[in-house]
């Protein structure tokens, strides 16, 4: 009997498998928590050029005396330069030439934020590039872990691998609060991000402790414990209000899933795929227990664990149909996941108090889930994950209207507009997986998965070049450029998008050849139903 027959045998969904869930959920909200909590971890505040040899300098002017010291050092241009001639003992005498030289000190407004990697480091001016390096070399880092800890979930054991990853998040959160140069830093956030990893493991360790008609709720489970760290970060960055501090208290909450995931079993299937038979059925006849059912006599054989045979993702290269389709998926999961990283590492470059641009940004996505879970099985999944990708695209190239036409007074236009180009990003996230996996004929489906998640590493590690693509050009353009580059590639993936067939209540593709008759019978399927419709039509003309 198969690993699926012997779910529905013992029970698909019950008490013992939402509690292990639930246990699992606190991991996933923990790397959701580390990854998001970068958004005040390297905000940049407002800051001007200290003024030279003035020790006492603040960026919140102390009285007029000071504003006048300010103006006489360094005018109207106070991000990064001074003027050369300049003289803290005859301050407002000279710069007759007005020629300015690089500051080498600034000042920061500390009103949101103590202390920032930015502000400890000063990486500003000419050091910006800095910060989206940081940023890339963390999601580099995850790219790695992502190879490096799917295959140790494949020989260790998920439970194992989940253990190992919460371990090294909390080092390497410990070793942040004691790095003293920004080059350590960067190095270590790179070893942190192969972390990351942790996620991808305990949402497969979720997905294979229920049955298949469970598999896409539990996924928006997944989502939802998401969103549920991203809220954990705000109480993290307003309490400790400082970048060393936060990464201790994420250390620290890393224990507490350490502890979570210690309570639940080492997944049944992979435990069946290793010949651990026994292991396998203690915890199967758990699941039973909680279901009120029994294990069946013989259930579990030698070939329990075996999904037949597979073959490999490039055998959908081979049929020029099948080729259009793998890279319109391929492109889909790179422009979400750039929209995604993208908007939610640009939160602290809008207008507005970072905190409340943050608490929306939670909410919003919130909003996102709860109605991709009311409507995905009502509208299909190609409907939701299209129109979606065509609105969050039209949403982020709008901005360019109150950037260049409204007044500094309408600022919380542009934030509007980030944010429903946000909600589209999360309903496409929560769509693109189930649509994939759908797509993907079985004998390629982990491997077609795998593909997409490298295509879904590059986004993110390009996404805080184009985050910070602003700082580059400066201006009133500074808002709108990430925005229009981010929005340009939804709208396209949306376009290429419909060319892609529903899935909606179809039979997955077990083989090559069923994912090249998918079309047909999608196309056959519209046919029958517009048959219907008309027929329907047509009896009502008639009573």
């Amino acid at each position: 009997m198969r690993y699926d027959d012997i779910l529905e045998e013992v029970g698909q969904i019950g008490p013992y498998q939402r509690r292990v869930f639930i246990l699992l959920c606190v991991p996933l909200a923990i790397v959701a928590a580390t990854i998001m909590s970068t958004v005040f971890i390297l905000t940049e505040p407002v800051f001007r050029c200290a003024v030279p040899d003035l020790d006492s300098d603040t960026y919140t002017i102390k009285d007029e005396y000071h504003r006048a010291l300010v103006d006489a050092a360094m005018g109207s241009g106070r991000d990064c330069n001074v003027y050369s001639e300049f003289n803290i003992s005859d301050p407002f005498f000279g710069n007759g030439s007005q020629a300015t030289e690089k500051c080498h000190r600034w000042v920061y407004d500390k009103t949101n934020f103590t202390s920032s990697i930015i502000t400890e480091f000063n990486l500003v001016c000419d050091k910006t590039y800095v910060r989206a390096s940081s940023n890339a070399g963390m999601f580099a880092g995850s790219f790695v872990g992502c190879f490096a800890f799917g295959v140790l979930a494949d020989i260790i054991g998920r439970k194992r691998s989940i253990l190992i990853c919460l371990v090294w998040n909390t080092v390497c959160c410990v070793l942040l609060f004691f790095m003293p140069t920004i080059v350590s830093v960067i190095i270590v956030r790179v070893i942190h991000g192969m972390s990351f990893q942790v996620f991808g493991i305990a949402f497969s360790t979720s997905m294979e402790l229920v049955g298949p008609d469970w598999r896409t709720t539990m996924g928006m489970g997944a989502d939802f414990a998401w969103v549920a760290g991203e809220f954990l970060v705000l109480p993290l960055a307003y309490f400790a209000n400082e970048w060393r501090r936060m990464y201790l208290a994420i250390g620290i909450a890393s224990l507490l899933a350490l502890l979570a995931v210690s309570l639940t079993p080492e997944s049944p299937r992979w435990l069946l795929d290793k010949g651990k038979h026994m292991e396998a059925k203690v915890v199967i006849e758990k699941i039973a227990a909680s279901n009120n059912r029994t294990l069946p006599e013989g259930a579990i054989t030698k070939d329990t664990g075996e999904d037949g045979p597979s073959v490999k993702v490039w055998e959908m290269f081979k049929y020029r149909h099948l080729v259009i389709r793998t890279l319109i998926i391929f492109y889909n999961w790179f422009c979400v996941n750039l929209i995604y990283s993208g908007l939610s590492l640009n939160l602290d470059n809008l207008p507005g108090n970072p905190f409340i641009n943050f608490l929306i940004g939670c909410s919003v996505e919130l909003v996102a889930y709860v109605l991709t879970f009311l409507v995905l099985d009502r509208l299909g999944r190609k409907r939701v994950h299209t129109a979606a990708m065509l609105f969050g695209g039209i949403a982020c190239l709008l901005v360019i209207v109150p950037v260049t036409y409204l007044p500094s007074e309408n600022s919380w236009v542009v934030t509007a507009l980030a944010m429903l180009g946000k909600t589209a990003a999360a309903i496409c996230y929560a769509t693109l997986y189930i649509m994939t996996s759908e797509l993907f004929p079985t004998v390629v489906r982990s491997s077609g998965l795998a593909c997409c998640s490298i295509f879904e590493n590059i986004a993110a590690t390009s996404s805080p070049y184009i985050a910070d693509l602003g700082k580059l050009v400066g201006g009133n353009l500074s808002q709108a450029l990430p925005m229009m580059v981010m929005g340009s590639c939804a709208l396209l993936a949306g376009l290429l998008s419909t060319q892609l067939p529903e899935t909606l209540g179809r039979d997955l593709p077990e083989t090559v050849q069923d994912a090249l008759n998918y079309d047909r019978n999608s196309k056959q399927s519209e046919e029958d139903e517009r048959a219907q419709d008309m027929s329907k039509e047509i009896q009502l003309d008639k009573m």
